[in-house]
């Protein structure tokens, strides 16, 4: 698995960067502070989570943003998506695979197969780091290895398999004490075989006692039957003798009630009485209700045309103290004094107009000094201008005087109209109060028409004497019912009692009740004795069973317990099998790895260097390398050796313990090198990793993709 893609938004330096990862060696190139250690920090971040480089999560952010945004792909078709609150992981398609920043951190881990520790040891070789695994001792260095290629896991696996196995061992050596000797075996075998025995005895005189039981009970349920039987019949006896008796009393009663009643009486005449009386009431309340109503209505009619004619009456006294004082002239005399009003109104309204015409005139005569009339001009205008002009004043005076006549004349039209008005609308209101008085006056004379043609109702004392009839007669019925109702009741009475009396005879029981529960007594005592000897057998045979189950549960208990005796033993075995073969495995595979990561640095060494640098061992105290044919340590080797050899270990321990992704990353390890010995070290990693990105302040041609920044 590759990488594919990285994009960084607001991300340290980097407001808005997007990087692609072709296959072979990606260069990073630029001065300092531009930002190249993020790449590999954002790659870092995608792959690890947000707690895979030092630093708080806020310093990942771009100064003046709010949050950062890592987006990776992988060669899987993965796309990655990492934010200072978020994390989430999408397949090809689009489709969430994960969220959340523990969920995708453990999905890529089980992807890897590495946790984030194990992924920087393998795969990311910081600025700096081949040096210090150069400065550790033998120890030290052995410790890291083992670290990278899984055996500090072996460890653990050895150590649990052997705290297993003497845990199973405490387990058995308890289990030990509960295990029964042969002889105690063989005597609650002996035991279960006794009571298996006696529990088959016991079954039989259980199932002999449980047919007595059975038998004596049908003998008990049969006499108890019998016993029933003769109780009911002697009940009834008692009870068709009691009924005799009672039959015979009650029918001795009854006749002697049936003489002190009335005879039966025919009840017709004294409903046709209590009806007729009652339709006559009926019908003199309905008089009265009428009569009564009647009355009301003429009262109201009357009260009606009095309040109408009393309104009448004061409307012409109005009137006619109106015509003395408010009205001095009759409505004609008013029509001709509003034409006469009207016309001197029009007169002095036309002389009005005269006089502005003149007025005008002189006016135009006296400015342009010409005839108003034809134009023609006047010489002596300006010769007789104080006559034309007090002739204008003059005509001024009339012309406001006519003014004063002619709103006189006004106010006397809109007077008589006024008043005019005013009397139609009192003799139209009197005309209307007159008619309605002519209404309530016919509704008053149909009133009592109505009135005369009513009848009478009958007066207080003779309406009383029908209403005591009516009770009378109401009493007299109410009592002949009730003494037919008691003569009915009598004689249903004496025709059941004979019915009573006529019933054919219950007959006596044969045999007494008392004598047959003496003898049920006596076979329920019988059944109780042989039920008692039935439960003292079921309980023998319960105990022999609880004996037996006890018998049997301990030697199932010590079967199970030997077993598993056996398990644990076997078990622990097999722990300490397994923890003595990885022991073994741990230290093949360690001399493996080593003899593999020694193999593959030398080469890698001498490649690079074209064989000034012959190879490296391992020793006790730590890596040595050798150089023209001499061994040194890593003190006496420069920081560009340091650094190669350095480089050569983190390549081989990639190599020696893979995992499924594909890629390594490098920064700044060119910083102690030549150009010719960097170049080389670059074209090397190309040659062993398919996918290698590297961090430098030197740009190198040998690499496949340069980013320069």
């Amino acid at each position: 698995m590759k990488l594919n893609k990285l994009r960084l938004t607001n991300f340290k330096r980097h407001k808005n960067l997007e990087v692609d990862f072709p296959d072979g060696c990606t260069l990073i190139v630029g001065p300092n502070y531009r930002g190249k250690s993020s790449i590999l920090h954002g790659i870092l971040v995608g792959l690890l989570g947000n707690r895979a480089i030092p630093g708080d999560v806020k310093e990942m952010v771009s100064d003046g943003a709010r949050n950062f945004k890592v987006e990776l792909w992988l060669s899987n078709g993965y796309h990655i998506t990492r934010t200072a609150s978020d994390s989430r992981i999408e397949d090809g398609s689009g489709s969430l695979v994960v969220n959340s920043h523990s969920a995708v951190n453990k999905h890529l881990e089980d992807l890897f197969g590495l946790d984030r520790q194990g992924f920087g040891r393998l795969h990311v070789c910081k600025q700096g780091e081949p040096q210090q695994l150069l400065d550790m001792d033998g120890t030290q260095l052995h410790r890291f290895v083992e670290s990278c290629v899984g055996a500090d896991r072996l460890d653990e696996v050895v150590k649990l398999a052997r705290t297993h196995g003497s845990q199973l061992e405490i387990q058995c050596e308890t289990l030990e004490r509960f295990i029964a000797d042969p002889d105690t075996l063989k005597e609650w075998e002996t035991g279960i075989a006794e009571l298996t025995e006696a529990m088959r005895v016991n079954k039989g005189q259980q199932s002999d006692q449980e047919t007595e039981v059975a038998d004596a009970k049908l003998l008990v349920d049969g006499w108890d039957t019998k016993l029933v039987e003769a109780s009911a019949q002697q009940e009834k006896w008692v009870v068709y003798r009691d009924q005799q008796d009672r039959a015979k009393l009650r029918l001795e009663e009854s006749k002697n009630a049936l003489k002190n009643c009335q005879p039966f009486k025919d009840l017709s005449e004294l409903v046709s009485k209590v009806d007729e009386t009652h339709e006559l009431l009926t019908k003199e309340e309905s008089t009265r209700t009428k009569y009564l109503q009647i009355q009301r209505t003429v009262e109201r009619c009357r009260d009606r045309y009095n309040v109408q004619q009393e309104a009448v009456n004061s409307h012409k006294r109005k009137m006619e103290e109106g015509g003395t004082s408010e009205y001095p002239k009759t409505l004609q005399t008013w029509n001709e004094d509003l034409k006469q009003a009207m016309q001197a109104r029009s007169e002095a309204d036309a002389k009005l107009q005269d006089l502005y015409t003149q007025r005008q005139a002189v006016d135009k005569l006296i400015l342009r000094g010409v005839c108003p009339q034809c134009e023609r001009p006047f010489d002596d205008v300006k010769e007789n201008l104080p006559k034309w002009e007090e002739k204008s004043t003059s005509l001024m005076q009339l012309y406001e005087d006519e003014k004063v006549v002619l709103k006189a004349a006004g106010d006397s039209v809109r007077d008589l109209t006024a008043r005019i008005k005013k009397k139609e609308s009192d003799t139209q209101d009197l005309r209307l109060k007159e008619d309605r008085l002519d209404i309530f006056s016919k509704d008053l004379q149909q009133a009592l028409k109505e009135e005369d043609d009513c009848d009478l109702p009958l007066d207080p004392k003779e309406l009383k004497d029908l209403q005591n009839t009516l009770a009378r007669a109401k009493d007299e019925y109410r009592e002949a019912e009730n003494n037919n109702a008691r003569v009915s009741s009598i004689n249903k009475t004496i025709a059941e009692q004979k019915q009573l009396l006529e019933a054919p005879d219950v007959p006596q029981p044969e045999t007494d009740p008392g004598t047959l529960r003496g003898e049920l007594k006596e076979l329920r005592l019988s059944l109780s004795t042989k039920e008692e000897t039935l439960r003292s057998y079921v309980r023998h045979h319960t105990e022999m069973t609880v004996r037996h189950s006890e018998l049997t549960s301990k030697i199932s208990e010590h079967d199970r317990v030997y077993a598993e005796y056996q398990g644990k033993i076997t078990v622990a075995k097999r722990y300490k099998n397994i923890a003595k073969i990885v022991a073994d495995n741990r230290v093949r595979l360690m001399e493996t790895a080593w003899n593999n990561i020694i193999s593959l640095t030398s080469d890698f060494v001498k490649t690079v260097t074209g064989g000034d640098m012959a190879g490296i061992i391992m020793s006790e105290t730590g890596i040595k390398f050798e150089e023209n044919g001499v061994l040194r340590s890593p003190t006496q080797a420069s920081g560009a050796q340091k650094t190669l050899i350095g480089v050569g270990l983190k390549i081989a321990l990639s190599q020696v313990a893979s995992s499924s992704f594909d890629c390594m990353l490098l920064d700044e390890i060119s910083a102690d090198m030549d150009p010719v010995i960097s170049a080389a070290c670059l074209t090397t990693l190309v040659s062993l990793r398919p996918q290698t990105v590297v961090v430098s302040h030197r740009t190198m041609d040998v690499a496949d993709h340069i980013i320069s920044l």
